[in-house]
């Protein structure tokens, strides 16, 4: 099923409004504008903000963090029901409930370290033991009549006796005494079948993602897989460009077709032989060549991993199912020397080949065949007994599901490229114009739209400053929907940001980062605060305002400019630490609250020293990160707190 098919869909993607430390989002349900209503509400919130299965989660204390649904049971008729949620176990003793919606409880026991469902019958465990500190996959599924059944990462797990009715005053709680994340929670008004269990759990992630917007990779350096299994694609040959334009996001790869190559060493996760199987790239044929193939060339081509080959127009597409190489050849469906939106997918029976989101051509000829349990295979590359091949183009956005996407979810993703919006004015002079692109029929769930621009002379604006234009739901029971947008020009700023803060043996180290569109020149403060008496929330409330302890780094000019994308790791006794300004004991003992603002402070101005992207627009500020809680204690490097001063000041700003 998809999830814009669920009465409740809380995807618990939420951030943090620095100011507030309340939720952006609010818990917003996003199954559609139908059911809106049923929105999760707090008075013990869960922390928002931490790291989910996809994107962010919410973290529950275990003692009385919870969000509540009010009224659900309304949304549930037919008396069939299914609940799912990604979760996060981290007790290490006693039982949790995640979900509750009415008499139906799914807990996670930290003692047996297994999920169990109870209900007024008893309680009832899931085969197989499933430990803490790893995200797992639970669905529960009760029909209108008859039994039930509780599955794990898309497995069943148990039976459960047949439960009554859903009454339509049932509350859905998630929390209430467990410890632990959640993340992609949903509530269905059906029981789901087997099929559509784990289909819930594998189409929710790609096993490999390749986006291509990685900087320069040079031979056998590692091209960035974005999939959550975060694969090991080792590039081969000699060396990746990212100012190739793209298709989606900021850049693609260019392969030279005579030694350009990417090598996946192998994953379990790779094997496709239970019979599903989906794999796309936007490519950029320019001589022909392949983009999928299996590494196991010596074995013959009975074990070839599921491939894609493009020959000028044309595509051959097969895999091999143990006994020999199953391969189909397409008409002349592709476009050499422009980009394709490539799309593959088999669901054990029909083998579907779509070009730019439509189905292209369509074989059962590998009905009731299936991959064989290949893990490792190229991309870019082929070797077998007519020699090697090397592909001659560009990709962009490469992908392999383990499961077959539908025609509409192809659709989705063709669409994720950049797409030309029509102007109503342009050229010389024209200084504002509007923009107008048909949206397709059948959207429905959460959006974004973005916008980037290329003038008469074919420069583009920089990739990383493409404009969030608008985003929020969009449902498609209603048949028209306005979306006054305003479009203002916005300059060329950095955007600091405080990425990452721990403790470490040696004290404390922080990595502070620049996603704006423009380099970081001026030198700047960065504050950590221990256990602040009231967190900070603004420039110019430096470590010393508001609390007894803290750490000063002073970044000059030796480590600028810090350019858009990169980062800068400082740690206590660094060349930018102050002493001179830090006040600490050279211990953080386990427990300290840790909060850290990057560009901290400037006596002169409201923004720090640095004008940055968010305080032109009247965006978020989030210069801050925290609260973050040491684990253990730890201690400074010899020498204690009193380390020799970092750089002169040199153009730092006055600090209050």
């Amino acid at each position: 099923p998809g999830l814009g098919d669920a009465v409740l869909y809380l995807p618990l993607d939420e951030t943090n409004d620095p100011a507030t430390g309340q939720s952006v989002t609010r818990f917003a349900n996003q199954a559609g504008l139908a059911y809106s209503q049923y929105e999760a509400v707090c008075a013990n919130c869960p922390a928002a903000g931490s790291q989910g299965w996809l994107g962010h989660a919410v973290s529950f204390d275990g003692v009385n963090d919870e969000l509540l649904v009010n009224g659900l049971g309304a949304a549930v008729t037919g008396g069939a029901v299914s609940l799912s949620a990604w979760v996060y176990p981290e007790a290490a003793a006693g039982q949790g409930a995640f979900l509750t919606l009415g008499g139906r409880q799914l807990l996670y026991d930290a003692g047996a370290q297994t999920f169990v469902y109870a209900d007024g019958g008893g309680q009832t465990a899931a085969a197989g033991t499933f430990g803490p500190g790893q995200w797992y996959q639970v669905t529960a599924v009760f029909p209108a009549n008859g039994a039930g059944a509780l599955y794990v990462n898309g497995l069943a797990a148990a039976t459960l006796a047949a439960a009554g009715p859903v009454a339509a005053a049932d509350d859905l709680t998630l929390g209430a005494g467990f410890a632990g994340r959640l993340d992609d929670t949903a509530v269905f008004n059906r029981d789901l079948t087997a099929a559509e269990v784990k289909r819930l759990f594998r189409a929710a992630f790609p096993v490999l993602n390749l986006t291509f917007d990685d900087a320069d990779v040079a031979d056998g350096g590692q091209v960035r897989d974005e999939s959550r299994f975060g694969q090991t694609a080792v590039f081969h040959g000699g060396s990746f460009a990212r100012p190739e334009p793209g298709i989606v996001g900021s850049g693609a790869f260019r392969f030279d077709g005579a030694n350009d190559w990417i090598e996946l060493p192998g994953d379990a996760a790779f094997d496709l032989s239970d019979g599903e199987y989906t794999q796309l790239a936007w490519v950029y044929p320019q001589n022909g060549g392949p983009v999928f193939d299996s590494v196991m060339s010596d074995a013959g081509r009975a074990g070839a991993y599921p491939f894609l080959h493009v020959n000028g127009a044309q595509a051959t597409v097969g895999f091999g199912d143990g006994a020999a190489e199953q391969s189909y050849t397409s008409g002349p469906i592709l476009t050499p020397n422009a980009w394709n939106f490539v799309a593959v997918t088999f669901d054990g029976t029909t083998l579907n080949l779509y070009v730019n989101g439509a189905l292209a051509e369509s074989t059962n000829q590998f009905a009731g065949l299936r991959p064989a349990a290949t893990t490792r295979f190229n991309i870019g590359y082929r070797s077998d007994a007519a020699g090697a091949a090397y592909f001659a183009g560009r990709l962009d956005n490469l992908a392999v599901y383990r499961q077959a996407l539908t025609a509409a979810e192809i659709a989705g993703l063709w669409r994720a490229g950049w797409q030309p919006a029509a102007l109503d004015n342009s050229g010389p002079g024209v200084t504002a114009a509007a923009w107008t692109y048909p949206l397709p029929d059948g959207l429905r769930g959460s959006y974004q739209i973005r916008l980037r621009s290329t003038d008469v002379n074919g420069s583009r604006s920089l990739d990383y400053a493409e404009l969030g234009a608008w985003e929020g739901l969009i449902d498609d029971s209603i048949q028209t929907v306005y979306l006054p947008v305003m479009m203002n020009a916005f300059a060329n700023l950095p955007d600091l940001v405080v990425s990452d803060l721990r403790a470490v043996n040696g004290g404390l180290q922080l990595t502070v980062e620049n996603r704006g569109p423009a380099p970081v020149t001026d030198e700047f403060w960065v504050d950590v605060y221990l256990n602040p008496a009231t967190p900070p929330t603004a420039v110019n409330q430096t470590w010393d305002s508001v609390g007894n302890a803290g750490l000063v780094w002073g970044v000059t000019a030796s480590a600028l400019p810090l350019n858009p994308g990169d980062s800068l790791t400082l740690a206590v006794g660094d060349a930018y630490y102050r002493a001179d300004y830090s006040r600490w004991s050279g211990a953080i003992p386990a427990g300290t609250v840790l909060y850290a603002q990057v560009d901290s402070a400037n006596i002169n101005t409201n923004y720090g020293a640095v004008r940055e992207t968010h305080e032109v627009t009247g965006g978020v500020y989030n210069n801050i990160i925290g609260p973050v809680t040491a684990a253990q204690t730890f201690f400074a490097p010899r020498g204690g707190a009193r380390l020799a001063d970092g750089r002169a000041d040199g153009r730092l700003a006055a600090r209050p």
